[in-house]
């Protein structure tokens, strides 16, 4: 009955399209229903069937169903009118209300009605004609959303209705409503414990913005109370503990629903005093042995603290340090578990403190009296307040510490561990020390003695072990029984803000790799560059380097060893295939295969068009302000050289949030943190000019207004200048926007967002005008807000949803004063959870500042940042044995230590010194290497006098050694100016080689506008080896763990204890970019050598870069070599055409040396086009004058068009230049497949007349003539050779027949190249190419979880090995692992219906690794669980394989008979099949296995009957048909083919131009009769209708702000974000591919290539969804999508073009397909699109 409510009652609107116009103009949407109105349409329409009555009679039959109480039979007739009439928002509003007539039969049904009741409502209000029914709509849509328990939706339905109409019952319903469920007051709260309590009101929904609330809120004794608003929260500040309130709220207090607080209420509160407590100071956990009063703890109103220490020992201390519970607070069972497992009590008692009511008190706990004579090992202190009111359960207050003199200082380096340990007090080196290096297995590695400086050294060798052996703990015991450890997994120091920058210096080989350029094309080849060298840049000679180049998946895509070919240096050339996917690639090295690559590169490959023109955007202005202009400077020239003139500018501006917060506050948070910053939409630019005659412009650009935003905002201003034929270059200047008005600044001092618990929270604070100085500021308050939610719950979609009611808790208050000198410190040490510090002024309107952040939530903590010591060196750079002067500023007297790090900890040098600059001088040793870090420590004694305590900072420099000795001076003299067709002869100089040094060179010419693109810097192997490096050394020591002993009164103990027992191909670029590579060349004695290039035809820059290299040294040059004829001929190609189009090529001629006069300009066209207009133009020009020319195109037909440009001047002057375009079917291939049957005697004559109504050059027929009109398999494979995707299982489908081709018919004509085996090659690389190292293959990918992929691929691979091609031992191997290993760990077939499992065993069954036990068990006992018919035919394949016959011939029998003889069309399946493919996997594998004759016959009309289901097969299916044809290859029949007999099937394929005056006539000589089946395809002259089969495709074009633009009227230069709507009705599970075709005149903005062409920034874009793969090509967009049956219905994605080239061209039609169920597609309609020129 459900079934038929469901048929009845729910459909919905598709995708409301039907009355979109008044849709969009209502005031209640709601997301949810209207995803359920898309489903439910679909689903009425389907269940409702084909209605044969008038709507008249059917409202009768309804009528009289309702007479008779029949509501339920009733309810399926409305259905059935609403499918008929679903325009008529009637008929769904009495069929909405019909629903609450029926009595349910349960809770479940309950649900299931009322969410369909809102969904018809929800129709009918969409649909509703007037005021009057959207209405009464609305008042049936809130009751059944009430029903539902979704109160704000059925509320806002019934508000609306009654502005639309006053009714009293709606208005009687909507009061009682909103009484119970509307905006109310939920309850309050006191922060009593805070030191600055205050009550808090929480709502049920947001309170009304940026509203006074003091009209609404009466406090009794004041008349204007302190009040706070945020979110669902209204606070009252400035209450006092101890006191009495009264405070009133007010009815009318207004919130974000519009609905007010219905009635007052009082409230009486009481604010007690704060709850005794107690906490220690942080996780500190060194207490200084000296000048110490003792451990402080701080307390609130508790006249004594309990306190219980527990000392866990030396050799149980590694455990407990590195992965347990170390500076963490404690539980009272982790304190048990601590005392009875891993330490012992060794003091109990209480600690006296004072009271001073509400403050927090400061007591020492004097650990020298409670304890004596400590031990090694660590001690934990736990407090906990005496008294009434405390809190007993849960954590306690908890302290580990030690006691020591020992200051331990750590440096982890490639040459091991280095240990200082010097006096907390004295500073002093602490000689005869005793260091233990101690592994994380507790092993003790190895025990050292400290030198008189208190140094030890663990070599590399205990420093490098791994696992258990990894060394952990440092520990220290002194002469004297003092002892120390420190951990080495603790953060190490981060230094960053002292300069340490740079590339880690490797520990051994180092290689430089690089690509001659930044971007390349499918077919072109990278060349890449590598040097290996040791870690002072030696070079590493004879050893082989691996080179490994990766796609964007991060699938290996080739592999190779390159032997050393001189002085170190390697080259290799990878040529890129024309299917190789689009995205960055990455290139690695390796010396070892096995370990870590020693260097890398990255390179793009993208359908890229080189720049032509090169421009600088600059101001003076170093930020904008709001309605102040800045002014912007434009100088731009083409690349080969001639200015810019005349050339269009436009632009647009892009406000968004700072990339790097204000210039000169880095790290510095301004603004509130959870802010809903101003959207990423673009403002265009208007009225900008063109460039003046030398190139040049300047323009004012204006921020209309002050971002909303309180967060710093940067203004970035693209800048494009266009060509005259259409195309532009990008420029990007980002200006910070000037605040209005100052504000505080608020840094962090930890990592992200998060403080390890019981570390604390620290924070510095500043004041900062809008000019970016620092101001002294007073007057300001600070707020530590906890952040708690707690959960409405509600029923939604017959599950239980719930909504988060959030509010905040005070924690902690206080002013802040602000100095114009440094920061103010905040610090706090918060409970764990979720915080936000808001820093404001006093002031209503004053600023604020919000940080969020986490305490807890898995943090390790932060990097200890130390102390700065300002410090500076005389020189940047210095020779082996030069004398370097370090200087400090010391702020205090103290112990200076200077380190000097390379590779390894070179040298230390420690000095006494006094308050002020200190010099040290250090001599450079010759083993420096190339560069090195001075490190400055200042260590400062402790002071019991001055109560400060021990203390340490660190400065830092980075310095150069011998890098002018090291460098090669490269010298490169091309001459400034080449002609195109010439060659390029650059004579190269080294200076600095010694005499007969050997010395190598590479050299690359690159178009200076290819390297534009990816912003390409030319190679540095200079900086890379010899510039500076990342610190080596992991730094650590105790001074940042160090307890404050001096503050607190020393307490007074009262008792105490002892111590207890213990895919796709783009269109070729128009012209061959210009890239030249030499290789490497061999320099001669003297120091010279010469590189000569071809230069083609190209106009522009080549931009020419040497590495040059000797075993020592290194160097580099680049110039620029401008490259052009006298008279430079530009031409601007569309990237292709289509059928049909009528496009421009359009011309310019720069006259930049050539003499004035005449030019005579002649093109001449070829191939499927026509040139429009005169061929030959003559054009005057003046010197150095450039005119533009464009002559109309006209595409007909598809094919490869050619241009050939002859140009001739005065002087003799001759120029030619030759283009190519690709012409375009503008329509989708469409197979045309027809069946006749041949009786004995009878023809059939096939003409080229066939093809008439296909666009020239893109026709074929394939004629299969056999006993089957399913399996034609001329058909099917040309079918398979159309598809134009790409995923794995796509790849193998189309490659797996191939296999077999040779089996039809010998392959005559049947497949459409003769390269079979290079295409069957190329798909096992690319196969190989996405498996993953666990040996599975993804879809898109490296790597899945898809066993049923897994299994088809290794198929393949299997039966291609078999026919002789090459698959590489290890892969293959990995690849049959993976398969063996889901056959072990496969569930029981009743589980998952065994589909993986039993493709899995045939599998290993064709490679002999079969288990032969496996399989009989599942014949015999679980056949009947194998869930599909191919997994069944499998099992029988697999015991055939095995010689189990009798077995077999049973199982196949079971295929059979589990295949429908009238099947139907299958959804949603996950192992890519249907009844078609399943039919024909059994044919294949009958005839493999040689089954019983009668089970063939059979099982191929299951393939007959599955064919007729529809006309569309997937890959899957056209795969299985060919390996079926074989089965049937064998037949005897009895055919002439134009005279010649043939005596077996006949498989096919002509291409329409060897058909023309040549029939092809088929003649049944036989008895018996032959299906002949003829499958005409090509693109047919005129496109498909647009169709809906399971999905709709919506295309539409905006302009990037989001409004609807008119892309049939464009304009050169104009910008269109392109939306592909999709909507799934019934959504179901699949692989979605959606491709959208361009027209010719517009191109991709590739957002990889352009940064203004990304469509994420696109923020008014809904519904989006993220693709699993995009590719941004010449001629189309495509994405990959992964979908589910509980998906939404509509989702979308976009993408952004331009207009470029003048003309009329036929919009193609964009296509959304199921890949593995084709009859489930949707296509757009065809259009036109014009563009006309920008001027």
């Amino acid at each position: 009955m459900i079934g038929l409510v469901r048929a009845a009652a729910f459909c919905a609107a598709l995708a409301l399209g039907m009355v979109s116009a008044q849709a969009a103009d209502k005031a209640f949407k709601r997301d949810d229903l209207a995803d359920s109105a898309i489903k439910l349409e679909a689903q009425i329409k389907s269940e409702a069937g084909a209605v044969n009555k008038s709507a008249a009679t059917l409202r009768t039959d309804a009528d009289a169903a309702f007479k008779r109480n029949d509501f339920r039979g009733g309810l399926t007739i409305l259905g059935q009118i609403a499918a008929t009439a679903p325009e008529d928002g009637a008929n769904w509003l009495r069929l909405a209300k019909t629903v609450f007539q029926i009595r349910s039969a349960s809770s479940s049904e309950q649900t299931f009605l009322m969410e369909r009741a809102s969904t018809a409502a929800y129709i009918a209000y969409q649909r509703a004609g007037n005021a009057g029914e959207e209405a009464d709509s609305l008042a049936v849509l809130g009751k059944a959303l009430a029903e539902r328990k979704l109160w704000r939706p059925a509320l806002d339905a019934l508000r609306l209705s009654l502005d639309l109409r006053e009714v009293a019952d709606v208005r009687g319903q909507y009061e009682k409503m909103r009484d119970e469920h509307g905006f109310r007051l939920l309850d309050y709260t006191v922060d009593s414990d805070a030191a600055s309590p205050r009550a808090c009101f929480q709502f049920s929904e947001e309170l009304a913005k940026r509203v006074d609330f003091a009209p609404y809120l009466a406090l009794a004794g004041t008349d204007k109370p302190a009040l706070s608003a945020e979110g669902q929260q209204l606070c009252v500040d400035g209450l006092k503990h101890g006191e009495r309130y009264n405070i009133n709220l007010r009815a009318g207090l207004p919130s974000t629903v519009r609905e007010t607080l219905s009635k007052s209420a009082e409230f009486n509160i009481y604010v007690r005093d704060r709850k005794p407590f107690v906490r220690f100071t942080g996780r500190a956990y060194v207490l200084p042995r000296t000048g110490q009063r003792g451990i402080p703890v701080v307390s609130v109103n508790t006249p004594a603290v309990t306190v219980d220490v527990f000392r866990i020992g030396d050799r149980n201390l590694i455990n407990t340090v590195i992965d347990s519970d170390f500076q963490s607070t404690l539980s009272r069972y982790q304190l048990s578990d601590l005392g009875g497992q891993r330490g012992v009590k060794v003091w109990s008692g209480e600690l006296a403190t004072a009271t001073t009511l509400n403050q927090d008190v400061v007591t020492a706990f004097p650990v020298d009296q409670a304890l004596g004579d400590l031990q090694p090992g660590v001690y934990v202190m736990t407090a906990a307040a005496k008294g009434p009111g405390t809190d007993d359960d849960g954590t306690l207050a908890t302290q580990w510490f030690i006691v020591s003199d020992m200051g331990l200082s750590a440096f982890s380096g490639n040459d091991g561990i280095h240990v200082f340990v010097n006096s907390l007090a004295s500073t002093e080196a602490v000689a005869n020390a005793e260091v233990k290096l101690v592994a994380r297995n507790n092993e003790i590695l190895a025990t050292r003695k400290t030198d008189a400086a208190g140094h030890v050294l663990f070599e590399q060798g205990l420093a490098r072990g791994e696992g258990g052996l990894s060394p952990a703990l440092l520990t220290v015991m002194g002469e004297k029984a003092d002892y120390a450890f420190l951990s080495l997994k603790t953060n190490a120091f981060d230094l960053t803000d002292r300069g340490v920058a740079g590339r880690a210096i490797p520990a051994g080989a180092d290689a430089f790799v690089y690509a001659e350029r930044g971007v390349y094309r499918s077919n072109e080849t990278v060349y890449l560059t590598a040097l290996l060298r040791d870690g002072q840049g030696n070079a590493l000679t004879g050893t082989p380097l691996t080179t490994v180049i990766e796609r964007p998946d991060g699938v290996e895509f080739r592999r190779a060893v390159l032997p050393d070919q001189g002085a170190g240096g390697r080259m290799l050339a990878v040529a890129l295939n024309s299917a190789v996917p689009t995205g960055t690639w990455r290139a690695r090295v390796f010396t070892d295969p096995k370990g870590s690559s020693v260097g890398e590169t990255t390179f793009m490959v993208e359908d890229y068009i080189p720049e032509r023109i090169e421009f600088d955007l600059t101001s003076k202005e170093k930020v904008i302000k709001a309605e102040v202009p800045v002014e912007l400077q434009v100088s731009g020239h083409f690349l080969y050289g001639a200015p810019a003139s005349g050339l269009q500018l436009e632009g647009d501006m892009l406000v968004a949030p700072a990339a790097n917060g204000r210039p000169g506050y880095a790290g510095y948070q301004f603004g509130v943190d959870d802010e809903q910053t101003a959207s990423n939409e673009r403002t265009p630019i208007e009225d900008l000019p063109e460039a003046d005659a030398n190139g040049a412009a300047s323009f004012p650009v204006k921020l209309d207004k002050v971002p909303a935003s309180t967060r710093p905002q940067e203004a970035q201003i693209f800048i494009r200048m266009a060509e005259s034929g259409g195309r532009s270059v990008e420029r990007k200047i980002v200006l910070p926007v000037a605040p209005s008005a100052s504000l505080i600044g608020v840094k962090p001092l930890f990592g992200d967002k998060s403080v390890a618990e019981g570390d604390k929270a620290e924070f510095d604070v500043v004041f900062v005008a809008p000019d970016g100085k620092q101001l002294p500021r007073n007057g300001l308050r600070y707020e530590l807000l906890k952040l708690e939610s707690r959960y409405q719950w509600y029923r939604q979609n017959s599950s239980w949803q719930y909504e988060p009611v959030k509010s905040t808790r005070r924690v902690s208050d206080g002013d802040v004063n602000l100095a114009a000198d440094k920061p103010m410190r905040l610090t706090f040490q918060p409970q764990p959870g979720r915080y936000r510090l808001d820093v404001k002024s006093t002031d209503a309107d004053g600023p604020v500042t919000s940080v969020q952040f986490d305490v807890g939530w898995y943090s390790d903590g932060s990097a200890d940042t130390p102390d700065l010591l300002e410090t500076s060196i005389d020189k940047p750079e210095y020779a082996s044995g030069d004398t370097m002067t370090v200087s400090v500023n010391a702020r205090t007297a103290g112990k200076l230590t200077v380190y000097v790090l390379g590779d390894r900890l070179l040298t230390t040098e420690s000095v006494d010194v006094k308050e002020g600059t200190q010099q040290v001088k250090l001599q450079v040793g010759k083993d420096w290497g190339t560069g090195a870090y001075v490190m400055t420590t200042l260590r400062r004694p402790l002071d019991a006098a001055a109560g400060r305590m021990p203390g340490r900072a660190i400065g830092l420099k980075w310095f150069g050694i011998d890098k002018k000795t090291r460098t090669l001076a490269v010298e490169l003299s091309p001459p400034a100016l080449v002609r195109p067709g010439t060659a390029l002869k650059i004579p190269v100089k080294l200076g600095g080689l010694n005499p007969g040094e050997d010395a190598k060179v590479v050299l690359a010419a690159v178009d200076v506008g290819i390297l534009n693109l990816t912003n390409y810097k030319p190679p540095a192997p200079d900086d890379y080896y010899l510039g500076q490096r990342r610190l080596t050394a992991e730094i650590r020591d105790l001074y940042g763990q160090l307890i404050d002993g001096m503050q607190g009164t020393r307490g007074q103990i009262r008792s105490g204890g002892d111590a207890a027992g213990a895919e796709l191909q783009g269109s070729p670029p128009t012209q061959k970019p210009l890239a030249l590579y030499s290789g490497i060349v061999t320099v001669g004695p003297d120091g010279t050598a010469e590189v000569s290039f071809d230069i083609p035809e190209f106009a522009g820059t080549a931009r020419v870069m040497a590495v040059a290299w000797s075993a020592t040294k290194l160097g580099r040059a680049n110039v620029d070599v401008t490259v052009r004829d006298p008279v430079v001929v530009t031409a601007t190609l569309p990237r292709f055409l289509l059928t049909g189009d009528k496009g421009t090529i359009s011309m310019d001629i720069d006259n930049v040396e050539g003499a004035a006069g005449d030019y005579a300009v002649s093109v001449k066209a070829s191939g499927p086009i026509k040139a429009s207009g005169n061929p030959t133009t003559t054009v005057r020009l003046a010197a150095k004058q450039r005119s533009s020319l464009s002559l109309g195109l006209e595409a007909g037909g598809a094919g490869r068009a050619e241009f050939d440009v002859d140009i001739s001047g005065p002087n003799g002057l001759t120029l030619a230049r030759h283009y190519a375009l690709d012409v375009k079917p503008a329509t989708q291939v469409l197979a045309r497949r027809s069946i006749r049957t041949l009786a004995k005697g009878e023809s059939l004559t096939l003409t080229s007349d066939m093809f008439s109504d296909l666009v020239p050059g893109t026709g074929s027929v394939s004629v299969s003539a056999s006993l089957s009109t399913a399996l034609d398999a001329a058909s099917i494979l040309k079918a398979l050779d159309r598809y134009p995707y790409g995923c794995s299982e796509q790849i193998t489908s189309r490659a797996l027949p191939l296999l077999y081709v040779n089996d039809l018919a010998a392959g005559a004509h049947l497949a459409m190249d003769t390269a079979v085996d290079q295409r069957i090659r190329d798909a096992i690389e690319r196969l190989l190419a996405r498996q993953g190292s666990n040996g599975s293959f993804g879809l898109w990918s490296a790597g899945g979880d898809d066993a049923w992929l897994d299994a088809y691929v290794t198929d393949f691979l299997t039966r291609a090995r078999e026919k002789g091609f090459a698959v590489p031992d290890v892969l293959f191997k990995s690849a049959l692992d993976r398969v063996r290993n889901s056959v072990v760990n496969a569930n029981e077939p009743e589980k998952d219906g065994g589909r993986d499992l039993a493709y899995g065993l045939y599998v290993l069954a064709r490679n002999g690794a079969a288990p032969i036990g496996d399989l009989r068990y599942l014949a015999d006992t679980k056949l009947n669980n194998l869930a599909t018919p191919i997994s069944k035919a499998q099992l029988a394949a697999a015991l055939a394989l095995v010689g189990d016959r009798a077995r077999a011939e049973r199982v196949y029998g079971a295929a059979l008979d589990a295949l429908n003889p009238k099947p139907v069309i299958e959804f949603g399946r996950v192992d890519y099949g249907s009844a078609l493919r399943d039919a024909a996997a059994l044919v294949s594998l009958a005839g493999e296995g040689n089954a019983p004759r009668t089970t063939l016959t059979q099982a191929v009309l299951r393939v007959e009957a599955a064919r007729g289901l529809s006309p569309y097969t997937s890959t899957q299916e056209n795969a299985w048909m060919v390996l079926a044809t074989r089965a049937l290859a064998k037949e005897t029949l009895a055919l002439d083919i134009n005279g010649q007999s043939v005596k077996t099937a006949v498989y096919r394929s002509y291409k329409a131009e060897e058909m023309t005056g040549q029939p092809l006539k088929i003649t049944n000589t036989g008895d018996a009769p032959v299906q002949a089946v003829v499958s005409v395809s090509g693109s047919p002259v005129t496109p498909e209708p647009a169709a809906s089969n399971g999905f709709k495709i919506e295309r539409s074009y905006f302009t990037l702000d989001g409004k609807p633009a008119d892309v049939t009227k464009a304009k050169q230069n104009d910008r269109f974000a392109v939306v592909l709507k999709v909507t799934e009705a019934k959504p179901e599970f699949g692989h979605i591919m959606v491709a959208d075709y361009l027209p010719a005149g517009l191109e991709i903005d590739n957002p990889n290539l352009v940064s203004s062409g990304d469509s994420g920034t696109l923020e008014w874009i809904e519904d989006g969804v993220e693709p699993k793969n995009t590719e941004f090509r010449d001629d189309r967009f495509t994405a990959a999508i992964d979908r589910g049956a509980n998906d939404k219905s509509v989702f979308t994605v976009a993408y952004v073009v331009r207009a470029v080239s003048p003309g009329k061209y036929v919009l193609p039609q964009a296509y959304v397909e199921d890949m593995y169920n084709p009859s489930r597609y949707g296509r757009s309609g065809t259009g036109a699109v014009e563009v006309k020129p920008a001027k």
